[in-house]
């Protein structure tokens, strides 16, 4: 009867832990289980889904009254700042609001040595990635063919994609804030800080460059300039 289950036990492949087979199959199982946890919360999915909707519904009312005057391309540059910075807290507002529960649920488990921080990481962006590519063709679209750009096929996919990069830019800074802080609220502070910190920095930069090379005729950005 030993001998028999000697020759049992033999018999049965062992998957090592750190097999290419599990690892996979872990990673599936996580993002299977986050797309499940956001379609059955309806806060979840909305927040995933309409965010970028709703902004461009909102810019889609102020496209509809632009001209071809003065004031109409004015209002294209501002619109254009809008466009740019929109995704960037786009996907800052998803992580902070959606992030933490994943983030706790993800240290309870990791205790246990269930899988690696590595895997839970990838496993959440490419959770993340199919909603940010809805977003991103949504809103590219409306904003590129509605403020009035080039009408050509490639360079709208173009847009698109910076648009969709930036998403996940926003998305990458406060997953890695919020890996420092637990409190979401402190956490969304320090992430404020950080992107105004990096706007007047990209400004300072541009100031000196533009200073430093007189062959390019660029003119220098004045804060003032809507009141003189």
């Amino acid at each position: 009867m030993g001998e028999l289950g000697l020759r049992e036990s033999e018999n049965v492949d062992f998957i090592d832990e750190f097999s290419p087979c599990e690892l996979m199959y872990k990673l599936g199982l996580l993002v299977h289980r986050m797309n499940v946890n956001v379609v059955r919360s309806v806060r979840a999915c909305g927040m995933r889904s309409t965010v970028g909707l709703m902004f461009a519904i909102m810019l889609f009312a102020f496209i509809l009254r632009l001209k071809n005057d003065q004031a109409g391309m004015q209002n294209r540059v501002g619109m254009l700042f809008q466009i740019v910075n929109g995704p960037t807290y786009f996907g800052i507002m998803n992580a902070v609001d959606l992030f933490p529960p994943l983030r706790d649920l993800f240290y309870r488990e990791s205790m246990d040595g269930l899988y690696h921080p590595a895997l839970f990481m990838l496993s959440y962006f490419l959770h993340v990635l199919p909603f940010s590519l809805f977003t991103s063709l949504l809103f590219g679209s409306i904003s590129y063919w509605g403020i009035g750009f080039y009408p050509d096929a490639v360079r709208s996919i173009y847009f698109t994609a910076v648009f969709f990069i930036l998403m996940l830019q926003g998305e990458s800074i406060a997953v890695m804030i919020l890996g420092l802080i637990s409190d979401p609220v402190l956490a969304n502070g320090v992430i404020s800080l950080i992107m105004s910190m990096s706007i007047t920095v990209g400004i300072w930069i541009y100031q000196e460059f533009s200073n430093s090379t007189p062959d390019i005729r660029t003119p220098k950005l004045r804060f003032d300039a809507p009141l003189r």
